[in-house]
């Protein structure tokens, strides 16, 4: 019995053992297999396999025709306009010379326009348009001669005539701190400069416009003459109202019969000039653009711009030192009032009639007429004063004033007085 069961007990740890073996070599041989399984697929999907492609097809490449464009010749009636400036230097005959004009032609235009236009405003900065036809022919030209009227010149009839636009009169009104300067104000409002120039005028004598302070403000009613939406004209300026340095300063136009001048709101005459003027164009300067010269000068007068003709006062009692013609002057009479004291008035289209040196003249008698003699670019006095030989700004004078409304006319100029300050009070 010890022996049958020694031999089962055997047998039974041989029967394990092999089976142990089968089940390793079972696990090799399966997991070798996958491996194997797995390379062969591999290895037909990425060495050896061949991946089909699409081909692309390139189209014949295709020629796109152009439309032919055609090109209208100008018709017979075709007008081309360039526009120009009147060069420093030029005349009526150079331009028209310019334009290839025969000389005939020339003398005759000449002639034409002398019946309606001085020539001898045709001046520097003057815009102008030339009209040609379809082969570049000049056929016209249109001279702007102010913002309200334009000369206009054909050459193929040779005439020549003034056309002036039609426009609208209407009273404006500006309230606004002062922005830089005055001219600046004015142009950002929508008016011309010459506003600007008009209220300078009116006020010189009394507000320092070269030294204008952040705190000025200005209340101005102006008529204006309008085209097409725009100021191109001031008429008048009828009621200002200005502050400076934190005191209020009052113009109100009006005429006593002399023109338009100034008055404060008690009826006082605001100007000390020699003659009624349109406006002040230039202040004392130490420095200037001369539009004469066209170079920078020192200018130690003051230009009042008025109509040629205007008759010219002495601004004080006095006696004759000069009358005379000269080059840069014109027509020009200078007066000593005192030791101390000389003034002078520049050119005069003509000097008043029996003047001379060493007579005596007193505040008020007509000494010349306003001119564009010398070195002027147009119809203006300029007055120079001296004080102890020096030339000195005539704003730091307290020269007369010119006359103030008179009692007939009182009632009148107040209830226009009241009128405007309701409008910019």
């Amino acid at each position: 019995m010890q022996t049958g069961l020694g031999f089962v007990t055997k047998n039974s740890k041989f029967a394990s053992l092999i089976l142990k073996a089968v089940s390793k070599t079972f696990w090799f041989i399966t997991v070798g297999l996958l491996i194997t399984l797995a390379g062969l697929w591999l290895f037909q999907n990425y060495f050896y396999s061949v991946k089909e492609t699409t081909p692309i097809t390139i189209d014949a490449p295709h020629i796109y025709e152009l439309e032919s464009v055609i090109v209208p010749a100008a018709s017979a009636d075709q007008v081309w306009t360039k526009s120009f400036k009147v060069k420093y230097g030029d005349s009526f005959h150079k331009i028209m010379s310019r334009l290839n004009l025969s000389v005939d032609k020339i003398r005759k235009l000449n002639n034409e326009i002398l019946n309606v236009y001085d020539l001898d405003d045709f001046v520097y900065g003057l815009d102008y348009k030339v009209n040609y036809n379809h082969d570049f022919t000049p056929q016209s030209m249109v001279f702007e001669i102010d913002p309200l009227h334009h000369l206009q010149v054909n050459f193929i009839t040779e005439h020549a005539l003034i056309i002036e636009k039609e426009t609208i009169r209407e009273d404006l009104m500006i309230i606004s701190p002062i922005m830089s300067s005055l001219v600046n104000t004015v142009t950002i409002h929508g008016a011309p400069e010459k506003l600007a120039d008009l209220i300078l005028s009116a006020l010189a004598w009394k507000v320092d416009f070269r030294n204008l302070l952040k705190a000025d403000s200005l209340k101005v009613i102006y008529e204006a003459l309008i085209y097409d939406s725009q100021v191109v004209e001031i008429e008048k300026v009828k009621s200002i109202h200005f502050k400076h340095n934190e005191r209020w300063f009052y113009a109100y136009g009006y005429d006593i019969g002399n023109g338009w001048e100034y008055f404060n709101e008690s009826g006082k005459n605001l100007s000390h000039a020699p003659l009624v003027f349109d406006r002040i164009t230039s202040l004392y300067a130490q420095k200037r653009f001369h539009p004469v010269r066209r170079r920078w000068k020192a200018h130690y007068g003051m230009d009042f711009e008025a109509e040629e003709g205007t008759p010219v006062e002495s601004i004080l009692d006095g006696v004759i030192t000069r009358v005379r013609y000269d080059r840069a002057n014109g027509n020009n009479v200078k007066i000593r009032h005192s030791k101390t004291l000389t003034t002078q008035y520049l050119h005069f289209s003509k000097i008043a009639i029996s003047l001379a040196v060493g007579d005596s003249v007193k505040r008020g008698d007509v000494i010349g007429y306003v001119g564009s003699t010398g070195w002027s670019s147009g119809p203006h006095l300029c007055l120079r004063v001296w004080h102890n030989g020096y030339q000195k700004d005539p704003l730091q004078f307290d020269f007369p004033r010119r006359d103030d409304v008179p009692e007939e006319l009182k009632e009148a100029f107040q209830k226009q007085v009241i009128d405007y300050d309701s409008l910019l009070k």
